[in-house]
């Protein structure tokens, strides 16, 4: 008797092509999938980033924010060290809303943030600011800052050589150890006891 080997059965060709789609189906919803997850996590992350720097990066201050935070900051202080200032009414032709009066007195708190609300918008640093609330002024400070910070002086000179303009202004008796102060262009060069 002869003895055969068990006969594998054949699968018809459709079966193989059934069988191959609907592996590539499986594989292909794994991968979707799979790809879905890795695009979730990475959202989540990138929000967690988003939200970690927005909350550790604080918001710049708008500039109206700056400028009223430089009138709290010096304008008390200014009052405080300005309680007998000399002004006059007649010492600035181009006043253009600076505030004046005619003799010594204390300004107001109205007028101590009226002056450093002015000197911050026509572009006085802190540096300056902070020199003339204090009462005292600085070379390289302007015209307004010093008369702001210390008043009119007693005396003042002006020169013009062509396009350059030359101040000389004297604080006190110049008998007695007057202070005088030079200016070009309408900023502070030196200053002479």
């Amino acid at each position: 008797m002869e003895q055969h080997a068990p006969r594998k059965q054949s699968m018809s060709r459709g079966k193989k092509i059934g069988l191959v789609v609907g592996g590539l189906f499986v594989l292909f919803l794994l991968l979707d999938a799979l790809n879905h997850q890795l695009s979730n996590t990475t959202i989540s992350s990138n929000t967690a980033s988003i939200t970690q720097t927005t909350a550790s990066a604080p918001a710049k201050p708008s500039p109206a924010e700056q400028r009223q935070a430089t009138i709290d900051k010096y304008a008390p202080l200014y009052c405080k060290n300005h309680p007998n200032l000399r002004m006059s009414n007649n010492f600035f032709t181009d006043n253009q809303g600076w505030p004046l009066f005619n003799g010594t007195r204390a300004w107001t708190a109205a007028e101590c943030e009226a002056i450093i609300g002015k000197l911050y918008d026509t572009g006085s640093n802190d540096e300056h600011l902070q020199t003339l609330a204090n009462g005292k002024y600085a070379i390289g400070m302007t015209l307004h800052e010093l008369i702001y910070a210390v008043g009119v002086p007693t005396d003042w000179h002006t020169t013009h050589i062509s396009a350059s303009s030359q101040q000389q202004l004297v604080y006190g008796d110049p008998l007695y150890n007057a202070t005088y102060i030079y200016l070009e262009n309408g900023v502070i060069t030196s200053v002479q006891n």
